[in-house]
């Protein structure tokens, strides 16, 4: 703001010195202050654009944004790339290939991300071809997104997440972790859930089982929002067998939370929401785990 105003001007060797006009006096208290003026010379769409934005994230595509607001993507890009990227507010990164699965998988499949992938990449289904961009520094975003009222944000929350889901199409559990964040925001935990439960999977897929245990317990949080049913005791049994695979290898195949979570499961299972098959497995989970605890 100071450079656009002529208060900083560059010396002979190109450095950036006090400007003959530099008044302190106008000079904003915050930071907040100098980007709010900033936004403040924007039109009404290019604004709205980057609020959209900034519920995404720091890093975002024009195609997610052109949906959330409703507007073609050549349009989108245009301002991303035309009026914001030489306000020095946005940056473009380039065209990302996304491949995408031939086939949807359900919330509660027992594919892994890896084998989504590899069906994707096997598909004859041309990859996703997405614009992406970045805002030019994070406090841009974090200044647009705390503007937003808790009704306006879990909205926007609601429209990103159905977005990713129509563009990403069946490749969704690919981007799991994306969506149960803006699905929890939204304030819709039926699919909050779902994908807590596939970001715990890749994570535990790839040894994070600490972490794969933390989307486990926020599941089985959110899940107390929904009605008592078989769905739900579908949806609990799952987490539940998924965290006690991932509870081995973060405490161990004796410890008192592998017990609790399979006897739930085990539960669960007689209730007849799960097939018995699910149902087996849990009580072998059980047996399995009373024997190294010496309980035969």
């Amino acid at each position: 703001a100071m450079q656009e105003r002529g208060d900083l001007v560059r010396d002979a060797q190109g450095r950036w010195i006090e400007g003959p006009r530099l008044d302190w006096e106008r000079l904003p208290p915050r930071v907040e202050g100098s980007i709010a003026q900033r936004v403040g010379r924007l039109i009404s769409f290019q604004q709205r654009l980057l609020t959209a934005a900034s519920v995404i994230g720091v890093d975002f595509h024009a195609e997610t944004l052109a949906r959330v607001v409703g507007q073609p993507v050549e349009s989108v890009v245009s301002t991303l790339s035309g009026t914001l990227r030489r306000g020095r507010l946005v940056e473009a990164l380039g065209i990302e290939k996304v491949a995408v699965a031939p086939r949807p998988v359900e919330f509660w499949s027992d594919e892994s991300p890896q084998d989504t992938a590899r069906r994707a990449s096997k598909s004859s289904i041309e990859p996703l071809a997405l614009s992406h961009y970045r805002f030019r520094h994070e406090l841009f975003q974090t200044y647009l997104y705390g503007r937003l009222d808790s009704v306006a944000c879990a909205h926007l929350h609601g429209v990103v997440g159905d977005a990713l889901e129509e563009i990403y199409g069946p490749s969704s559990p690919l981007i799991a972790g994306q969506l149960a964040r803006h699905f929890e925001a939204a304030n819709r935990p039926g699919k909050a859930t779902g994908y807590l439960l596939q970001a715990g999977q890749q994570a535990a897929w790839l040894g994070a089982h600490r972490q794969a245990i933390s989307c486990f317990k926020q599941a089985l949080t959110l899940l107390g929002n929904l009605p008592n049913g078989a769905e739900r005791a579908k949806r609990e049994f799952a987490v539940q067998m998924a965290m006690d695979d991932s509870l081995v290898f973060a405490s161990g195949w004796g410890a008192p939370e592998r017990l609790r979570s399979s006897d739930r499961a085990y539960e669960l299972g007689q209730q007849g929401g799960t097939a018995t098959a699910a149902t087996l497995q849990a009580l072998r989970a059980i047996a399995n785990l009373s024997a190294v605890r010496g309980e035969f």
